[in-house]
């Protein structure tokens, strides 16, 4: 399918495509960053849970839980309407879980707990898989894709008004 006019008088025209060149890459990223996420949730509410009483850990893991949803899903739902600025905050976002991950990982180590220092490894794994992802030439592709179907769109709605 093309946005081409029926004229072919449209040198601006896109051609749209169900699964744009990097899509799946966009798709993996995400998938990686919301396992990262739940690893992350977890391991705060493990290592929290000691200071903390049951209820204040379920009440602060929820709000993390929404904080981290809209995190990631906001960002990318509007990657994928061709706000391309969100791909580097996406980017950021994956460099800070990575970072809590570093750090969550560090304290299970060195208090000797070899079963969270695992859990914290998988996340590592799957957010540095995101972290690669988000920086292929694929999926930049893709946002840049989606930049340019939503300016054609933004640019003839606005000329059909």
């Amino acid at each position: 399918m093309s946005t081409r006019d029926p004229d072919g008088l449209d040198d601006e025209a896109v051609e749209i495509q169900i699964f744009p060149r990097g899509m799946w890459h966009v798709i993996g990223a995400v998938v990686c960053m919301a396992i990262s996420l739940a690893i992350v949730l977890v391991l705060i509410a493990l290592l929290t849970s000691q200071w903390f009483s049951t209820q204040t850990v379920l009440v602060v893991g929820l709000c993390l839980f929404v904080l981290a949803v809209f995190s990631l899903v906001t960002p990318t739902f509007l990657l994928t309407r061709g706000s391309a600025k969100w791909h580097s905050f996406l980017k950021r976002f994956n460099l800070f879980v990575v970072g809590i991950l570093l750090v969550a990982g560090a304290i299970p180590l060195i208090v000797g707990n070899s079963n969270l220092a695992t859990t914290c490894a998988s996340g590592l794994f799957f957010s540095l898989v995101a972290y690669w992802l988000y920086r292929t030439s694929a999926h930049a592709e893709c946002v840049e894709y989606y930049r340019k179907i939503w300016e054609y769109r933004r640019h003839h709605v606005a000329q059909d008004r």
